[in-house]
C-alpha cells in the first residue's frame, strides 16, 4: 500500500513531536554542561528515569526516530524522482533547506551516536556521564569538537524549525513572529543556540571548568575492547 504525501507529512509531524519529548531533554542536557560537571551528571541521572524507561526508550526514542527517518527518507526519495521529470527548478527558503540539511546530517549520524552513547550501559552495565564525552573529546579532539558542534547546532535547528512546522502541519496556531520565514525571533533563537553548543563543548572538553578525570580508566577500556584500534591512532 502506498501512503500519499499529506499522510506521509502527518506521520513526519506526529513521529517528530513524539521524539521531540526525548529531543529536548536530551539537548538540554548538553546545554546543562554551561554550568559544570556535577550540573551536568545530576540532570542526566534524573531524566533517566524517563527515556531509559524500556516502554518509553522503544516507542518514544526507537520507534518514534525510525518512523520519523522513513517518513522523510520516502518523502526525500519522490521528490527525487519528481525532479528528474521536471524541468522546473524550484529555489526554497533558506529555513527550509537548513532544515533539511540539518535533518540529513542527524540520519548519518544517528545510528553511530545513539550505539556509542548506549553501547557501555547495554554490553558492560557503564552508565555514561559527561566524563565520556570529555574523554572521548580527549583522545580524538580534531573529530570530535566538530562533530559536538554540529550535531548540537543541527540537533536544535532541526527540533525549533519542526516543532513549528509539525504544529502547523496539525494545525495548532501560532504566533506569526515565530512562524514567519524571516523572522527576526527564531534566528535570533537559532543564534543564541550556537553560542549554548559552542560554551557547552567547551566546557565539556575541559576548557571552561575542572573535570572530574578519575573515569577515563574506565572509557579507555572500553574504547580499546570495542572501538577499532584505527580510529584511536
Amino acid at each position: 500500500m502506498t501512503v500519499d504525501d499529506k499522510s506521509l507529512i502527518k506521520i513526519q509531524a506526529i513521529s517528530g513531536l513524539v521524539f521531540a519529548t526525548f529531543l529536548i531533554l536530551h539537548l538540554v542536557n548538553m546545554a546543562i554542561a554551561m554550568f559544570g560537571q556535577v550540573a551536568y551528571d545530576s540532570f542526566q541521572r534524573a531524566m533517566r528515569w524517563y527515556y531509559q524507561f524500556p516502554v518509553a526508550e522503544i516507542v518514544v526514542v526507537l520507534a518514534a526516530s525510525v518512523v520519523h527517518i522513513a517518513a522523510a527518507l520516502t518523502r526525500v526519495i519522490r521528490r527525487r524522482r519528481a525532479g528528474k521529470n521536471s524541468h522546473k527548478k524550484i529555489k526554497l527558503p533558506l529555513r527550509v533547506r537548513l532544515h533539511r540539511y540539518s535533518g540529513y546530517f542527524i540520519v548519518v549520524v544517528f545510528i553511530g551516536h545513539v550505539v556509542a552513547t548506549r553501547g557501555p550501559s547495554l554490553l558492560l552495565g557503564k552508565l555514561v556521564d559527561m566524563s565520556y564525552l570529555s574523554y572521548s573529546i580527549a583522545i580524538l579532539p580534531l573529530f570530535f569538537y566538530p562533530y559536538y558542534m554540529l550535531l548540537g547546532i543541527a540537533g536544535l535547528y532541526h527540533l525549533t524549525n519542526g516543532v513549528i512546522f509539525a504544529l502547523r502541519v496539525l494545525n495548532v496556531r501560532l504566533p506569526k513572529s515565530a512562524t514567519a520565514p524571516r523572522s527576526h525571533l527564531f534566528w535570533i533563537w537559532i543564534g543564541l543556540c550556537g553560542i549554548i553548543v559552542l560554551v557547552s563543548v567547551l566546557s565539556i572538553s575541559g576548557n571552561i571548568f575542572d573535570l572530574d578525570t578519575s573515569r577515563f580508566d574506565e572509557w579507555k577500556m572500553f574504547a580499546s575492547r570495542y572501538v577499532p584500534v584505527s580510529l584511536l591512532e
